[in-house]
């Protein structure tokens, strides 16, 4: 049994490959290389702590199709992501919240919103309140 991390042994299986791998071969050839015998609890895991691992790791870089690589054979650009190219998807769930609150509370769109900015009419309640205050 290997006393190296599953990182830096997957460093390792990284620079001998000589180019991309698949995250799942990746994580057999770390497994294999450590002597480790794995549970399908435990293999699931300790997938999903090695990806967590590698993300975080700067040396590493992931690709599409789930393949990963030394992020030292390639130039910045490469490597790069850029999360804004991703937009936001803050509208997306505004809309989506209007439409579960109007479901939920039987009211059209135009009063949920509104009450959810803070700019509803005061309620019968409030409305008494502050003719009283305005009487003293």
């Amino acid at each position: 049994m290997s006393e190296k991390s599953l990182l830096d042994l997957a460093f390792e299986v990284i620079n001998e490959s000589k180019g991309k791998i698949v995250f799942k071969d990746l994580f057999e050839a770390v497994i294999s290389r450590s002597g480790r015998t794995l549970d399908a609890n435990q293999y699931k895991k300790e997938m999903a702590k090695l990806y967590t691992q590698l993300s975080l790791d700067g040396r590493f870089a992931s690709f599409e199709g789930n393949t990963w690589d030394l992020r030292s054979r390639y130039e910045f650009k490469d490597t790069y992501v850029n999360i804004a190219d991703y937009g936001n998807d803050d509208e997306d769930v505004d809309e989506e919240e209007k439409k579960l609150l109007k479901e939920e509370l039987g009211e059209d769109e135009e009063e949920v919103y509104e009450e959810k900015d803070g700019d509803s009419e005061d309620s019968e309640e409030e409305k008494e309140n502050k003719n009283e205050e305005d009487e003293f």
